[in-house]
């Protein structure tokens, strides 16, 4: 499956997650988030404008356990971001989490058949187009190349959520590969600018490829894994 679509990020100087999100959504589906700090949920269907107020999206970072054999898809609004392309194919029966970075400059937040999206906490320093300053000194993956998943000796990516805050003028792509699926996505920044990412990599993910983008910074460990079944 493919979209595009057309959406905005721009330099800011901090990112910080609220603990509350009155009104703009209810919560699609009975699956929680485990580990989750702070409440904040936006529901799997709908569009949302993001600022600070009542029934407004706060900017953070957010994850949805997904729903099974449902390809959940988001789009992020704003003026700084030339493209978005999303590619996802799954063999039945699948499930996997998608993690997203809102940012506070941008306009709308739009997610179609996804579960409900909670917030991730902590919450990571400022991205846009200043970059990152790192994260509670846990691992980094570079911005290219393509690694097996895993905690063994030999592993080169550990399960957990990470955001990158992209380059300058450049297009990052990741890409997750499962035991029953495999989705990509891509994000162009306009000339000048960057557009920052997020993304959860499982335990049950088997690589992840990262191509044009900045090193990948961890924010936090998976509070629940789902891989291809939605196993906890």
């Amino acid at each position: 499956m493919r979209f595009g679509a057309t959406s905005v990020i721009a330099a800011l100087s901090a990112i910080t997650l609220t603990t509350a999100l009155a009104g703009a959504a209810t919560a699609q589906d009975s699956v929680g988030l485990p580990g989750s700090i702070g409440g904040t949920t936006i529901a799997g269907d709908g569009s949302y404008d993001v600022g600070d107020g009542p029934d407004e999206v706060k900017p953070g970072i957010y994850l949805s356990p997904g729903l099974e054999n449902s390809d959940c898809s988001w789009k992020r609004e704003s003026p700084l971001i030339a493209s978005t392309v999303a590619e996802r194919e799954g063999k039945y029966p699948f499930r996997y989490a998608s993690a997203v970075i809102i940012e506070p400059t941008e306009s709308t937040f739009k997610t179609p058949r996804c579960a409900a999206w909670e917030s991730v906490t902590p919450g990571p320093p400022s991205t846009g187009s200043f970059g990152s300053s790192g994260i509670m000194a846990e691992p980094s993956i570079p911005g290219d190349g393509l690694f097996h998943v895993g905690s063994g000796l030999f592993d080169t990516v550990k399960p957990g959520i990470y955001q990158n805050p992209g380059l300058e003028g450049q297009t990052c792509t990741l890409k997750r590969v499962g035991p029953n699926f495999v989705t990509e996505r891509s994000l162009k920044a306009i000339p000048s600018k960057t557009v920052a990412s997020a993304v959860i990599i499982e335990r049950a993910d088997f690589t992840f490829e990262s191509t044009g983008c900045a090193t990948w910074e961890w924010v936090a460990p998976v509070p629940h894994s789902t891989g291809s079944l939605g196993s906890s």
